[in-house]
């Protein structure tokens, strides 16, 4: 995930710095701050059974009053259970598969708060919604 997080945004010219919560000190300070939190199980195991998706979002950014906040949420089970219909079971390439999509999705939620918009594109991460088989491919980057 964060390999993929870090060969999407550096294009754009961010490189994304992973802290803990319980890592920052008064003393930090950072520009361009998002707090995420992963939601669910965020790991994928051969044995790992079918969750239903629903059509339920993979992720979002919290919005008030119409201002992007820096806030983000991944829902770890919708982004697994969307590439067990890709992927089956198979232990290996779901890994693959997991980190590739999971650093997607966090990439698309970065693009609402980095510029600070709800909008989306027709194409590339910032669409509205992801394939299945983008979620997975080889390459998918910001247009």
């Amino acid at each position: 995930m964060k390999r993929e997080l870090e060969t999407v945004m550096k294009p754009l010219g961010y490189a994304p710095d992973w802290r803990g919560v319980g890592d920052a000190t008064v003393k930090d300070s950072f520009e361009n701050l998002v707090m995420v939190d992963f939601r669910g199980r965020c790991l994928m195991e051969a044995a790992d059974s079918p969750v239903q998706t629903n059509g339920a979002a993979l992720a979002k950014t919290q919005v008030s009053d119409g201002t992007v906040l820096p806030f983000s949420e991944v829902e770890c089970d919708q982004v697994r259970a969307s590439l067990h219909s890709v992927w089956g079971t198979r232990a290996q390439q779901s890994d693959l598969a997991l980190g590739r999509a999971l650093g997607r999705v966090l990439a698309h939620e970065l693009y609402h708060v980095l510029t600070r918009t709800t909008a989306h594109s027709s194409d590339g991460i910032e669409k509205k919604s992801l394939s299945q088989s983008e979620l997975v491919s080889e390459q998918l980057q910001f247009k």
